[in-house]
């Protein structure tokens, strides 16, 4: 089974965002909210990717999803 997702435009811009600030260390965290539908699952999904390195970077990560996902 495969299983893709496309992004939206605005996904990116938010992802990238926030992976910024996780490695340049220019704040101590990041919150991701937007309406409901906009896809935050697979941009906090992106992010947790974006930044995993088996190297470990000392990130620390929360992924709170609501109990219907």
């Amino acid at each position: 089974m495969v299983i893709s997702a496309v992004l939206k435009f605005w996904q990116p811009v938010g992802i990238w965002a926030i992976v910024e600030i996780i490695i340049k260390k220019v704040a101590q965290g990041a919150l991701l909210a937007d309406a409901v539908g906009l896809g935050k699952i697979w941009q906090s999904v992106s992010i947790i990717l974006a930044v995993s390195d088996p190297g470990d970077l000392g990130i620390r990560l929360l992924q709170l999803t609501p109990r219907s996902i």
